[in-house]
């Protein structure tokens, strides 16, 4: 039985000691950062039962981190949580999402954001985010991107829809976020 033992841990310790050969990828890099760097979205809308629903997710450090939840007396109570590797192919669409969005933003106006507190007010929508040299801050009302009239609300529309179909099932069963 030891016999047998001892060749088994020598087995183990040789193949744990084999050398593969890894080319890092040119995000990986140590003089290259990936082009999208940190990702935010958070919303908010006010409910029937006097409280307000969010969502917020984040992308950072390769990891995608999404909640859902309530907000009661100004306290944020999250419901579920879903963290996950970001995947390169997710970044491609995201980073031409963006890319298009911040050449819509010169000159364009979006709504102010409106209150979360009451369900007949506009909700609010914050999008922040850090490409490459550049970076995106917006912050407007939920209602303008769940109905939009301009092209950059259009595009803030489709990148908020394919933000929130990055986790592997929709947060809180919410198959839309007040119409997105």
């Amino acid at each position: 039985m030891i016999k047998y033992c001892n060749i088994l841990l020598l087995a183990l310790s040789l193949t744990s000691c084999s050398t593969s050969s890894h080319q890092p990828k040119p995000a990986e890099s140590a003089n290259q950062s990936p082009p999208l760097q940190e990702f935010e979205l958070y919303m908010s809308r006010g409910d029937l039962f006097g409280g307000s629903t969010f969502e917020q997710y984040k992308i950072a450090n390769g990891m995608l981190y999404a909640e859902c939840g309530n907000i009661r007396h100004g306290r944020h109570h999250t419901a579920e949580t879903d963290l996950r590797e970001f995947r390169t192919e997710e970044a491609a669409d995201l980073l031409s999402n963006l890319q298009a969005l911040e050449r819509q933003l010169n000159g364009t106006t979006l709504d102010q954001s409106g209150e979360s507190s009451g369900f007949t007010e506009p909700g609010s929508l914050k999008l922040a985010a850090k490409i490459e040299e550049s970076s995106i801050a917006l912050e407007t009302s939920l209602d303008s991107i769940s109905k939009p009239d301009k092209k950059a609300e259009k595009t803030v529309q489709r990148l908020v829809k394919s933000v929130r179909a990055l986790p592997e099932k929709s947060l809180c069963n919410n198959k839309t976020f007040f119409g997105l």
